[in-house]
């Protein structure tokens, strides 16, 4: 009911953060209705959406088609902000009177860096993720944190998240004897 309420709105518009199953249907009703929107595009859904990243036999079926719905959603956008400076403004390109930009979390980091090596205090590693699909790389994060682990025994690595993934992951940390 709010949805259709903003929806209809005179001055709504929308912020489409492609990926998702909302922005998707958000962006469709957009579409057919002539709705102005803009899309954050956080990631490359021919990867995301593939049944291997996904798990999930119906969401890769419907891969090939989101990837076209996405780059319909970035060539009709007032405006479109992606993750990455070049790669995926090439994959689904903006038409060129929108309004275009590109952003890291990493651009907030100093050309000096922020990370120095720990003296003496424990090293701390903390991330925040839903564990439901693979491509996130949690594992990877696991295989990089027993690297750290060589250099600084005392390191400790928090994972913040829940999902479908998390029994897995905790067979696979006490496969490689962490705690």
């Amino acid at each position: 009911r709010t949805l259709a309420n903003l929806f209809f709105a005179r001055n709504a518009l929308f912020i489409l953060r492609v990926p998702g199953k909302v922005s998707f249907l958000v962006g469709c009703l957009c579409l057919i209705s002539r709705k102005d929107y803009v899309v954050e595009l956080v990631t490359d859904p021919a990867e995301s959406l593939k049944k291997m990243a996904s798990g999930s036999p119906v969401v890769g079926a419907l891969g090939p088609i989101l990837v076209r719905l996405t780059r319909i959603l970035c060539a009709r956008a007032v405006g479109v902000a992606y993750v990455t400076q070049y790669h995926l403004q090439t994959l689904y390109p903006a038409n060129a009177d929108a309004i275009q930009a590109h952003y890291s979390s990493l651009d907030s980091i100093s050309e000096e860096g922020t990370y120095s090596e720990p003296s003496g205090d424990r090293l701390s590693l903390i991330t925040v993720s839903q564990l439901d699909r693979p491509f996130k790389g949690t594992r990877l994060l696991i295989d990089a944190f027993a690297l750290v682990l060589k250099r600084h025994p005392a390191a400790t690595l928090t994972i913040v998240g829940g999902g479908i993934l998390l029994p897995k992951l905790y067979e696979y940390v006490s496969s490689l004897g962490l705690d």
